[in-house]
């Protein structure tokens, strides 16, 4: 239950980019997904969503033990400070409060950037708002861990969560490109959830990571390309991958409406 996604980002504007930020946008929608909670783990450069409970609720929902979902990180561009991996993993409300959706470009490049909407910076402990010590990641603490700094410890009412996980900040010249590589696993082993289940598997992760380092991909993978861009756009294609996440199967579709009028 684990797919592969490469990014290949190319300037093809009339000047250089400074201190540009790449992001994946994330909307688990775990099951029933009303009742989600998020948490990062650095060590693996990954944003996963968990059940706020043991059982997920809802015809949508995977009752007792539902798995967890997890985007990480593969491979990324160095940056100005030599760093590679996640700089930035978080949270936001679905809605339009202070914590909520970004609503401009000045959003986006904060929200990337590990800032809010109104300029200051996420911090540790609670909602990660108005604290006194900056942090890239939220909720980093394991979520079967009282003492740790998560959705669980600090008594969230489970939502809707959408998050964002971005690298940067990278100069790409004019003609030149990035590339950007994520695996996305669902785990099913066990579950996760507030009050009991298994700690975030990073044992799991670090070897698939590993596998796909080294060429050593257990499948062989099915290989979509989707090409996009601000001009000259020859294909409108539309990938749907359901259900989210798959346990016994996984439909894939691709819309190619280059052909319409």
């Amino acid at each position: 239950n684990t797919f592969y996604t490469d990014y290949k980002v190319v300037n093809r504007g009339d000047f250089d980019l400074t201190d540009f930020y790449f992001g994946q946008w994330i909307d688990f929608d775990l099951g029933e997904y009303t009742d989600d909670f998020m948490g990062s783990n650095a060590l693996t450069n990954s944003m996963y969503c968990y059940n706020g409970d043991d059982f997920d609720e809802g015809n949508r929902g995977y009752g007792e033990n539902p798995p967890m979902q997890i985007a990480s990180f593969l491979r990324t561009p160095e940056n100005a400070n030599g760093e590679v991996g996640s700089y930035s993993s978080r949270y936001y409300n679905n809605d339009f409060s202070a914590l909520g959706n970004p609503e401009n470009a000045s959003h986006y490049l904060l929200f990337l950037q590990g800032f809010w909407k109104d300029g200051t910076p996420m911090t540790y402990g609670g909602d990660a708002y108005g604290g006194d010590v900056p942090v890239l990641h939220m909720f980093p603490g394991d979520p079967t861990d009282p003492n740790a700094w998560s959705e669980c410890s600090d008594d969230n009412e489970p939502n809707d969560r959408r998050g964002l996980m971005s690298t940067g900040g990278f100069d790409l010249p004019v003609g030149e490109s990035l590339e950007f590589s994520l695996l996305h696993l669902s785990y099913f082993d066990e579950g996760l959830y507030c009050g009991g289940g298994t700690m975030f598997p990073s044992d799991a992760v670090i070897n698939l990571q590993a596998q796909s380092r080294n060429n050593e991909i257990p499948v062989t993978p099915l290989v979509l390309q989707v090409n996009t861009g601000i001009e000259g756009n020859i294909h409108s294609d539309k990938l749907s991958i359901a259900p989210n996440p798959a346990q016994d199967f996984l439909q894939i579709s691709l819309e190619d409406n280059s052909m319409n009028a």
